[in-house]
């Protein structure tokens, strides 16, 4: 896996790797512990037995935006960015083949972000140790959470396979993605994880496959981008605007004789 371990090994070197881990666990810890304490009343800690469900609910909706605030901006770039530095066509003629390039970027960019799924367990086990928390929505939460990370971060690759530059794969990546969930919900893992509440895991697995085909289809047009768009010349819309005026300007002179 030579361009997985060169992806990992390049952001062990940058000191905001670190900054940006530290940053999201501090977010995450402070703002659960507030939740929580919403949770606890004055008669002691014997009030919180059987409430843990809210506190499960309620981190886990925190780590789905996370995953859907963060994840794009990492991802976005990582075939966009060999296409401004003119690089993607010496990968492609090394031995990797299109899938190797695609699932090797992708892991690069989720590793990290898996990392931060296992920074929240010990607050799912305080969640879990108050109780009201089943083994069956325990296990629902952890394979959505792994389930969202594997769709956004697919969705980013085909966005950064398909555009130009890093900027328009970094806006399509939330636009459209969250277009895509409000038109068919089924994509849209917190909704499968609110319907899941009160189902068996195995129920929750069948209601995911929705979010697996989606996983598949964007890994696949991830694919095929990355050949039939590797050398899209950039565009530079300022410049085609100017030139379309251009041309009006050109026309009314024509027509009024100057």
């Amino acid at each position: 896996l030579p361009l997985l371990i060169k992806e990992l090994t390049e952001q062990a070197a940058r000191k905001r790797t670190y900054q940006v881990r530290f940053g999201y666990t501090a977010l995450l810890f402070v703002a659960t512990c507030l939740l929580f304490y919403g949770n606890v009343s004055s008669d002691g800690t014997s009030s919180v037995l059987g409430r843990g469900r809210p506190m499960f609910n309620q981190l886990v909706g925190m780590q789905f935006w996370g995953i859907y605030l963060l994840l794009p901006a990492t991802v976005c770039g990582v075939i966009s960015s060999e296409k401004e530095k003119e690089s993607l066509s010496l990968l492609m003629l090394t031995t990797l083949t299109p899938w190797q390039i695609i699932i090797q970027k992708l892991f690069g960019r989720l590793i990290p972000m898996f990392a931060f799924l296992f920074i929240s367990f010990p607050l799912m086990a305080i969640a879990f140790s108050n109780g009201g928390v089943t083994s069956s929505h325990l296990w629902s939460g952890i394979l959505l959470l792994v389930l969202t990370c594997l769709q956004v971060g697919s969705f980013s690759i085909a966005c950064s396979a398909y555009f130009r530059t890093t900027y328009e794969a970094f806006a399509a990546s939330y636009l459209c993605f969250f277009l895509l969930c409000y038109m068919i919900p089924a994509l849209y893992a917190p909704n499968v994880f609110a319907w899941a509440e009160s189902r068996t895991f195995g129920a929750t697995v069948a209601g995911s496959m929705m979010i697996v085909v989606s996983i598949c289809g964007f890994l696949g047009l991830a694919r095929m981008f990355l050949e039939t768009r590797a050398f899209v010349p950039a565009r530079n819309y300022l410049l085609e605007l100017f030139r379309h005026l251009d041309g009006i300007f050109n026309d009314w002179n024509n027509l009024t004789g100057g």
